[in-house]
């Protein structure tokens, strides 16, 4: 599930709103990181939109997961044991502390970003049964809160699904018997947590924030869910599929997909719905502040605009750059330019 902001610097926004797909001189470059490969082969690869290689490119040895900042001005880059943040140019790694609570320790897993990318959420996992925990990071770099999840641990850490809006976490795991467990994290006033008692769902394949509600997929198409545990049928007119399994957000967008052979991306924006392309392994999707959305799939990055295929007038469909086992995809923003070396 893959998240992302609407917002920029005011020195970038005017450049950027002059942007359509592509670069000019007057335009703000997009650049998509994207993160492929694991363990000692894990690297991160700068692509800027309408610009030929080379690419910036670094290894990162046991990364999992990678995010952008508010306005897409660093990269949050998740290892196994640490949250490190670098610049666009994928450069000057500096490490965010883990949370101070003895309790705690970080075999992470799994990132996650609010809308607004105020808050970075992380899902730890250290195998044996062990109790699953979250910490959720400000994006000045302070740690907001953490929290140990109830039982039931899943036996596949990635079954264990993540929102995060300001200093609240939503998260759904495999529930005792069948069905999924909500469970929400609070911060309280004196930077401690606390958890709401476990409410039993049918089950919940992904959940995500969208224009301040939370949405899921389930079994039986996209729904809302309330705090309480409600859920509640998307109108018939959304046409967000029967079933889902994959929900993508931002403040504008609502994307779903289901894991299936040659399934269609849906996107939404709360009154039209289209469909880019159709995809048979998706791996992620980060939507651009231009109205740009990018598909990572098993092999492909893939260029899509929303404006236009939301209007009726095509997608503009463009396939970027190919990868080798890709995982995660972000957009930033880089300060400098297009990149013109690679990393070491």
């Amino acid at each position: 599930m893959r998240r992302l902001t609407y917002l920029l610097t005011l020195s970038l926004l005017p450049a950027l709103l002059a942007a359509c797909t592509g670069t000019t001189e007057d335009a703000v470059t997009i650049r998509l990181a994207v993160l492929s490969g694991t363990g000692s082969a894990a690297m991160i690869s700068a692509v800027d939109v309408g610009q030929p290689d080379p690419q910036l490119s670094a290894s990162v040895p046991g990364a999992v997961d990678l995010e952008a900042l508010p306005g897409g001005t660093g990269l949050a880059l998740l290892y196994g044991d640490h949250l490190e943040v670098r610049t666009p140019n994928l450069a000057a790694p500096t490490n965010w502390p883990n949370p101070s609570d003895l309790a705690f320790k970080p075999c992470y897993v799994k990132l996650e970003a609010s809308v607004a990318r105020d808050r970075l959420a992380a899902l730890s996992d250290c195998g044996n049964g062990a109790l699953q925990q979250v910490v959720v990071w400000r994006s000045d770099g302070s740690v907001s809160m953490s929290a140990s999840l109830p039982a039931p641990t899943p036996s596949t850490p990635l079954q264990t699904q993540l929102a995060v809006q300001g200093d609240v976490v939503w998260a759904v795991h495999p529930a005792v018997g069948g069905g999924s467990e909500l469970i929400r994290v609070l911060r309280n006033i004196d930077g401690s947590s606390s958890l709401s008692t476990p409410i039993t769902l049918p089950t919940i394949n992904d959940l995500a924030f969208y224009k301040g509600a939370v949405y899921v997929a389930t079994e039986t198409g996209v729904q809302t869910l309330s705090d309480t545990g409600t859920l509640t049928a998307l109108p018939a007119a959304a046409q967000l599929g029967s079933a889902a399994s994959s929900l993508y957000t931002n403040d504008r967008l609502l994307g779903s997909w289901r894991s299936t052979s040659s399934a269609p991306l849906l996107i939404w924006n709360g009154t039209t719905t289209g469909v880019p392309a159709y995809f048979s392994d998706l791996r992620d999707l980060t939507y651009a502040p231009d109205g740009t959305l990018y598909a990572l799939s098993d092999t492909t990055l893939s260029q899509y605009d929303s404006a236009y295929g939301l209007a009726g007038s095509g997608w503009r469909g463009a396939n970027l750059a190919s990868f080798n086992n890709p995982r995660a995809v972000t957009w930033l923003i880089p300060l400098n330019g297009p990149a013109t070396e690679a990393q070491p």
